[in-house]
């Protein structure tokens, strides 16, 4: 067995053809190839680069295939250059120099301890962005204090940081350094462990989307009505029981995903949100809805399935620019207020407690999909032929004795599911259709 130590923290070990990096004698990790193959060609290029991580980067040839004891001694020699110049994160690959470097920092070495922070500082102020993330996502920039932080963020061109992506990152808090970049417009922090979000998230005032979405998220700061520019923000798959109401204060948002989460009811300020059009707040706990939803005039695409209504709220029937409504799985028993959208494309009624579809139903002359699947129909109305725009038609797992013989003047009809009724057999005007997926 070979080894070389490097000093009197680090060693590297050839086990088995393996080289194992050793931390004060206990195993730290099997190392990876260090070596990149770079062509003849490309060497000239190699100056423009400042780090071994912007090499990985840029230069995408696999790494050339070397015996393992060849391999050992480079990356003992990887090593050792990196001690010798005094722990430089640029040598090594980001992923490797910054575990070592903290492994080092909390092992007493003194000279780790002296160049960690700074280490940090100067790559994330490299501004390649790749490090950055892996910094940011691995919680290293939680090691710089608050005045640290703000003297980091005046060495950076913050104009040139417009998005930022830093989902399934395991945060469990948004980085204080985020909360300086007032130029950024998009910030994806979804699928971590966020139970909260900062006061300061209103300083980020050209925040145009913003994605929360399946955190553990109670409550949105009143900060949050400092976001003059936010077009978007998905909240989905939180813990949140009342609505935030310092979105109400938006004018500019077009469009709120609240789907999945704990809400119990809507505040009459949502009627402020004059620019909303899709509104998704299925999967909630919803029984009604506030008379001020009728001032949402340029809503065209609304969710609310999957919630405990037991009508629908008078106020839907004055949003004229609708063209999708989803009310599957309440508990429904009437959908005549939902006949004056005569710009309505989809319809969505699954799983609810209606006996019968209404002859206002003809009302709806702009429909192409029409999910009635689920509920306890006994008829349907004649009125449905006269949805001659209808594509889709789902009347599936009903109590139907019969269809209407006026189906058959759905010609545009693609989509049929009549299985799970009491029909007999399927009449012949259906079989005349031109359908190409018919269900019975």
């Amino acid at each position: 067995m070979q080894e070389f130590k490097v000093n009197e923290y680090v060693k590297l070990k050839l086990e088995e053809k393996q080289t194992i990096l050793y931390l004060k004698d206990e195993k730290f990790l099997q190392c990876r190839s260090l070596v990149l193959n770079i062509p003849y060609e490309e060497i000239p290029s190699l100056a423009k680069l400042q780090s071994i991580d912007e090499a990985a980067e840029n230069l995408k040839h696999p790494s050339k295939k070397l015996a393992p004891e060849t391999e050992f001694w480079a990356h003992c020699s990887n090593l050792q250059a990196w001690y010798e110049n005094d722990y430089d994160t640029r040598l090594l690959h980001s992923n490797l120099a910054f575990p070592l470097l903290k492994k080092l920092t909390e092992a007493g070495d003194q000279l780790a301890r002296r160049v960690f922070k700074d280490e940090i500082a100067k790559r994330f102020s490299s501004q390649f962005l790749p490090t950055m993330l892996f910094l940011l996502k691995e919680g290293y920039l939680d090691y710089l204090n608050e005045e640290e932080t703000e003297t980091l963020a005046k060495q950076i061109r913050i104009e040139e940081i417009k998005e930022l992506d830093l989902s399934d990152s395991g945060l469990t808090q948004v980085p204080k350094i985020i909360f300086y970049f007032k130029f950024l417009k998009r910030l994806n922090l979804d699928f971590n462990s966020l139970a909260e979000v900062s006061e300061r998230i209103g300083a980020l005032t050209s925040l145009k989307k913003l994605n929360l979405s399946k955190n553990r998220i109670v409550t949105i700061p009143e900060s949050a009505s400092n976001l003059i520019s936010l077009e978007d923000i998905d909240l989905s798959y939180n813990n949140i029981v009342n609505f935030p109401e310092p979105l109400c204060r938006l004018s500019n948002l077009k469009g709120i995903d609240l789907r999945k989460n704990e809400l119990e009811s809507i505040p009459p300020s949502i009627g402020d949100l004059s620019s909303l059009k899709v509104l998704n707040l299925s999967n909630n706990n919803l029984t009604d809805l506030p008379l001020s939803f009728k001032c949402l005039k340029n809503l065209k695409w609304l969710y609310l399935n999957d919630n405990k209504l037991s009508a629908i709220p008078k106020s839907l029937s004055e949003l004229n620019l609708l063209e999708w409504i989803n009310l599957s799985n309440n508990q429904l028993t009437n959908v005549n207020t939902l006949c004056s959208l005569k710009r309505l494309r989809t319809l969505y009624l699954s799983g609810n407690k209606l006996n019968s579809v209404p002859d206002c139903i003809g009302n709806l002359v702009s429909l192409k999909n029409l999910t009635l699947s689920k509920n306890q129909l006994k008829n349907v109305s004649p009125a449905i032929g006269e949805l001659k725009s209808l594509i889709e038609l789902r009347l599936d797992n009903n109590e139907l004795h019969y269809i209407p013989e006026i189906i058959k003047n759905l010609t545009s009809l693609k989509i049929l599911y009549l299985h799970n009724n009491r029909l007999k057999s399927l009449p012949r005007f259906v079989e005349d259709l031109n359908i190409k997926n018919l269900r019975f």
